[in-house]
């Protein structure tokens, strides 16, 4: 980025995406009921704690001059990026499909087969293959 008022406006514009993405999440959880609405509101307080942070290094890149911006847009970029992870892999694990968490059950043990020797199977006798000849006088 040329300035860092180049840089404010970037990270504000994805910082907008953002919030819309969390806002379709926030509407799905609504929609949904019993466990799945628990997961989402958890989630979605993961999603904001991630939020924030990327918020107060967002305001003290904005506050920051000289060596200082350099540092702050550093912690910004660090901010922003783990917001992203973080939406990417609550997105992924609220999408999933349901696992299944039910205990397995143990296999019943089975009783070893009893192997037979390997043998080839003797060849048909030649008239069981070849049509019966007639023989004339």
């Amino acid at each position: 980025m040329e300035t860092n008022s180049d840089y404010l406006a970037l990270t504000r514009a994805h910082f907008n995406q953002w919030d819309d993405a969390v806002g379709v999440l926030a509407a799905e959880g609504k929609k949904a009921d019993g466990e799945a609405r628990t997961a989402y509101q958890r989630r979605l307080k993961e999603l904001r704690l991630a939020r924030n942070t990327a918020q107060r290094a967002f305001d003290t890149l904005r506050a920051a001059i000289g060596p200082a911006a350099a540092r702050s847009q550093a912690a910004m970029q660090e901010a922003r990026d783990a917001m992203q992870e973080a939406l990417l892999k609550v997105t992924a694990d609220l999408h999933a499909p349901p696992r299944d968490i039910r205990p397995l059950a143990e296999p019943e043990p089975q009783a070893e087969a009893e192997v037979a020797p390997e043998t080839t199977p003797d060849p048909p006798p030649p008239s069981a293959t070849q049509p019966a000849q007639e023989t004339t006088p």
